[in-house]
């Protein structure tokens, strides 16, 4: 699952420590609703708390790895969920390991879009645009 997060104040854009930008989003525990999955990525990777959630589409994925990432995991086709939040900053993000997430930017959506740009995910600037259409903003 993925949550193309924003705030009253912009939208929110993960800085990876090896020098990557992302968008917070991972994988369902055993047992775990979708929604206590989306909340606690935005709380993990980006020091969230998740106000609204609007899905609007489903990545098809095909995994290249040997063996799942977790055994309760499909493998190697699965899908991936992706919608647009609003969320509320409260805290440093709380990971512990997977992705070190060095910044938690909050930026214009043109300045989202640019960021992603510039760095060759022009995926990820094309799926900003579309949840920014897709909340009205």
């Amino acid at each position: 699952m993925n949550v193309v997060p924003f705030t009253s104040a912009g939208w929110v854009v993960l800085a990876i420590a090896d020098g990557r930008l992302d968008i917070p989003g991972g994988t369902r525990e055993p047992g775990e609703s979708m929604e206590a999955t989306l909340r606690r990525e935005l709380l993990e990777e980006a020091g969230a708390t998740l106000k609204s959630f609007k899905p609007f589409g489903v990545w098809d994925c095909v995994s290249t790895a040997e063996a799942p990432y977790r055994p309760h995991l499909p493998h190697p086709r699965f899908q991936r969920l992706v919608g647009v939040g609003q969320v509320e900053l409260v805290s440093e993000p709380t990971i512990g390991n997977g992705e070190d997430v060095v910044e938690v930017l909050t930026v214009s959506l043109a300045e989202a879009q640019g960021r992603f740009c510039e760095v060759g995910r022009v995926d990820l600037a094309d799926l900003y645009g579309l949840a920014a259409e897709v909340a009205g903003r």
